[in-house]
């Protein structure tokens, strides 16, 4: 067996913000590393190590998806895509998601389906709020690069907290509120 298809994509974000009346320019660089697990055996170890560090439901959990995966998820043909975003070299952001042939469309989704009650992402504890939307926000933009296969981003009962954090995915300038679900526009 070859090496674990695991995909690390550096990335840098630029943005200015104008000091309000002060005329300056503050200028902040995230850089952030993303890794591509494409099974959840390939994701295990560094899930597992960073669930006690991360605020998340137990619907996010190794275990709890795992086993969804394995009576669920493969028998539907979901293909795995775990995204760990990494700040400083450590994982500040996990995405347990998956893309999905629907409708004659690939659709990217968070894994465990409608069998889980909350999809959200799993954050580091303390994970500062700006620098999990910048994080984030950088993802999505990008999110073209590291899944081009995805046709459709759909991501459902996405919860506004994440235990007591707020959950970035909500916070996208793309993100739509509906009566039951977000829903986003992806850039070009």
């Amino acid at each position: 067996m070859g090496a674990p298809a695991v995909f690390s994509h550096p990335s840098r974000h630029h943005s200015q913000n104008i000091a309000s009346g002060a005329g300056k320019h503050l200028i902040w660089i995230v850089l952030m590393e993303v890794d591509i697990y494409t099974s959840l055996p390939e994701a295990e170890r560094i899930w597992l190590e960073f669930e006690p560090q991360a605020d998340l439901w137990v619907f996010q959990t190794y275990g709890w998806l795992r086993r969804w995966y394995e009576h669920v998820g493969a028998l539907h043909g979901v293909r795995v895509r775990v995204f760990v975003l990494k700040h400083e070299g450590k994982p500040a952001i996990l995405l347990p998601l998956g893309l999905r042939k629907a409708y004659g469309v690939q659709r990217l989704e968070f894994l465990g389906g409608v069998l889980t009650d909350y999809h959200a992402p799993i954050m580091a504890k303390g994970l500062e709020g700006n620098l999990a939307r910048r994080l984030t926000g950088q993802f999505w933009d990008q999110l073209k690069t590291y899944c081009p296969e995805a046709e459709l981003v759909h991501f459902k009962k996405v919860p506004e907290k994440v235990q007591e954090a707020s959950n970035p995915l909500c916070g996208l300038e793309q993100a739509k509120p509906s009566e039951k679900a977000m829903y986003a526009v992806l850039k070009e």
